[in-house]
């Protein structure tokens, strides 16, 4: 069995009603939200007006005239009260309703199999969507191994024993590191207002549209995007050697010793190797790297093949 499930409390849904609410996100956010549909999903990301990203998210339509963001539940009350300023201009509510829906990821190579058991089919493509009575289950990789679920608080149990036929529940680490895997990196409330989006690959993950017009800190991203390219990026590493790093920790250049990046983030998850975020001099990312405190022994970070290079720019997309 090659398939595994969480529910996800570290994410959330803040949730939006209205009928003008596809043109309130669309001036907020990096991604498209008028094709947002009950078939179709958005990733995206909100920005500061310096274009920093205040919090990566997914664009759901839960129900006709119902919209949701899938963020970080450690940046949803600062995302709320950002959004509000705007949406009073707009005829846009904005609500967190946390006892009305669950969140779950169900991933593996046996993933599709799993949920079309559990729920009678499952999204065909990425971020598309598959909508039920009471859930919304969402692709979220281009091989189809990958599902985010939103469901009814009452459906949960149903749903879980559906899961549970097919699929092994995980801790949701191991779902937070099939995340970084694929190469998203996930903005929490550490990292909230400090990068802009392609220093977080954001451009090279799909959650910015270049065609779509303006948002808010549309001006930065697009200037570093069309005008430069990003000294420093964000790669993803095991650790090997019993090696240890903790958010804020430098890293060095094996060779030269000379320091070229530091941590992020650290995700660990049990009978998995430790992985870190690290954000890196692009011209470093191939270099062997170790902790800034082992220098001069053996490389301790093992570099992982993302879907993309960070050597590589995006398309206007």
């Amino acid at each position: 069995m090659h398939a595994y499930y969480t529910e996800l409390t570290a994410d959330s849904l803040l949730h939006f009603t209205g009928d003008q609410v596809p043109t309130f996100l669309q001036g907020q956010l990096t991604c498209d939200c008028l094709q947002v549909s009950e078939a179709l999903s958005a990733p995206g990301a909100l920005c500061s007006t310096q274009g920093r990203v205040l919090t990566d998210c997914r664009v759901l339509q839960l129900d006709e005239g119902h919209f949701a963001l899938r963020l970080r539940r450690d940046v949803r009350d600062m995302t709320h009260e950002t959004l509000k300023k705007y949406a009073m201009f707009s005829r846009t509510t904005i609500s967190e309703r946390d006892d009305d829906w669950a969140l779950l990821a169900v991933w593996g190579s046996d993933a599709a199999a799993a949920l079309t058991a559990a729920i009678g089919g499952s999204p065909q493509g990425r971020d598309t969507c598959l909508r039920t009575d009471d859930l919304l289950a969402c692709q979220a990789d281009d091989g189809g191994e990958a599902f985010e679920i939103a469901v009814a608080s009452a459906a949960l149990p149903t749903l879980l024993a559906g899961l549970s036929a097919n699929a092994l529940v995980q801790p949701e680490a191991h779902w937070q590191q099939n995340e970084l895997r694929r190469g998203l990196v996930r903005t929490t409330a550490d990292l909230s207002g400090k990068h802009v989006p392609q220093v977080l690959n954001y451009d090279l993950a799909g959650l910015l549209n270049f065609r779509k017009g303006c948002y808010i800190g549309q001006e930065v991203v697009a200037r570093l995007h069309y005008r430069g390219k990003s000294k420093r990026r964000c790669a993803v590493y095991a650790l090997v050697e019993d090696a240890v790093v903790a958010a804020g920790d430098g890293i060095v250049n094996q060779d030269t010793e000379r320091q070229v990046g530091s941590v992020l983030r650290v995700v660990t998850a049990e009978g998995a190797a430790t992985l870190a975020v690290i954000l890196i001099t692009v011209d470093d990312s191939e270099q062997p790297l170790a902790p800034a405190d082992v220098a001069g022994g053996s490389a301790a970070l093992q570099p992982l093949a993302l879907p993309y290079s960070v050597r590589g720019s995006s398309e206007a997309s």
